[in-house]
Parts: C-alpha cells; structure tokens; sequence
C-alpha cells in the first residue's frame, strides 16, 4: 500500500520537474536557434533580403511555444496525479479501517 502512494509520489515529482525543466531548455534553444541560423544565412535562404532573420525568429517562437505548452502540460499532469494520489490514499485507509474493524469484529 505504501509502495503505491509512493510511486504516485515520485511520478508528481517527475511531471513537476519536467515542468519546471522546459522553460528553460526552451530559450535556451531559442537562443541557439537565433544565433546559428542568423549567423549562417545558407542556401536559398540568403538570397532574399531578411528570410534568414524570418525562419529564424519563427523557429526560436517554435521553441519557445513548445516549451510554454510542456510546461502547462506537466502542470494539468501533475495536478491530476495528485489528485489521483488523494484518492488513493483516501480509498487504502477506508480499506484499511474496514479491516482492522474486521479483524476485531472476528477477534471477538
């Protein structure tokens, strides 16, 4: 019983640090994405005049984007989770009564 309340417990903590790991490593590659691509303007993007910068800034967003929706993603996950955990361990202890009234009741 107590190993599954803590496995609930090391998954909330997971999603809740894969949350808060995605803002980061999202701007992180936005920053990457910005340099690199702005810096090495290659093939047909450099014959037109700003389309390197364009891709660019549409790639770091990209990132950006996709780290903002990880994040919110892991929040709802973790919120579930924990909910999930209340729940169980509300139905192991109601469980848990039930039988120790049981064994009382067959003590008798």
């Amino acid at each position: 019983i107590a190993e599954l309340e803590l496995d609930l417990t090391h998954y909330v903590l997971a999603v809740r640090t894969l949350g808060r790991v995605a803002p980061p490593v999202a701007f992180t590659c936005a920053i990457v994405q910005l340099s690199t691509d702005v810096r090495h303007e290659l093939g047909l993007l450099a014959l037109q005049r700003g389309l390197a910068q364009s891709v660019a800034i549409e790639r770091a967003m990209l990132c950006i984007v996709t780290g903002l929706a990880t994040t919110l993603l892991c929040r709802v996950g973790a919120r579930l989770l924990q909910q999930q955990e209340r729940a169980l361990h509300a139905d192991l202890t109601r469980t848990a009564e039930l039988l120790f009234a049981a064994a009382a009741d067959s003590a008798e």
